[in-house]
């Protein structure tokens, strides 16, 4: 019998996130391995139960996470295409990301205005361009031109929109000019300058062709979403 109740748990909360590009399939798929793990008495059947039940609500999430990504697409939609430019107040959501020396983070719209047009506030872009400086929490004004996330599919797979639940930014853009309202304070404000000062030092010690890879082993940044971007 398997002795690790949680790794079977935990395999069953990532299959989970498959749900969305093929429900179908991943849920025959995974009530039928439980079920034959508790058929051949690897498992008990009530770690089976519970196991599915971790499943299930992890799929929920899933879904659940697609429906506002949705919902935020189409108000995005309204106010973004074509694409515009925006006076926007925004404050600093995700850890900065800098990629060939251009720094990016996802940003919540506090309040703004496009072409005319008040910006929903909580709005979540990703925005590029932003200071070097720029840390979570930090409230921003900026100047930006925005546009809609491209939804791209591949071949095989049911929904558009996972790239923008996955992000939580159904727009982009870059930040032409930026002012600082409020810098930001707390644990993740912290977490982020040391992750800047880190990636001086990197930028200071490395090679320029081993720059990227030193980034993406210690700070797990990737230049690769941006090659799909110009993809």
């Amino acid at each position: 019998m398997l002795s690790d109740r949680w790794f079977l748990i935990a395999c069953t909360v990532l299959v989970a996130g498959a749900f969305p590009v093929a429900p179908v399939a991943t849920s025959l798929a995974t009530a039928a391995c439980l079920l034959i793990l508790a058929w051949t008495r690897r498992v008990s059947a009530p770690l089976a139960l519970v196991a599915f039940a971790a499943f299930a609500g992890a799929a929920s999430r899933a879904d659940l996470m697609l429906g506002r990504a949705a919902v935020g697409y189409e108000t995005a939609r309204g106010i973004l295409f074509p694409p515009v430019r925006c006076e926007l107040e925004v404050e600093i959501a995700s850890s900065p990301v800098s990629r060939e020396g251009d720094v990016s983070a996802v940003v919540d719209v506090i309040s703004g205005d496009c072409r005319g047009n008040e910006t929903p506030k909580g709005l979540s872009v990703m925005l590029g361009s932003l200071p070097k400086s720029v840390v979570r929490g930090d409230r921003l004004r900026v100047e930006a031109d925005l546009g809609l996330v491209q939804r791209f599919q591949n071949e095989g797979t049911s929904n558009r929109l996972t790239r923008i639940a996955h992000t939580g930014a159904p727009a982009s853009g870059r930040a032409r000019a930026a002012t600082f309202l409020e810098r930001g304070s707390g644990p993740h404000a912290w977490v982020d300058r040391a992750r800047g000062h880190v990636r001086d030092r990197i930028r200071a010690t490395y090679h320029p062709e081993a720059e990227s890879l030193g980034r993406a082993l210690v700070l797990g940044e990737t230049d690769l979403d941006r090659d799909a971007d110009e993809a």
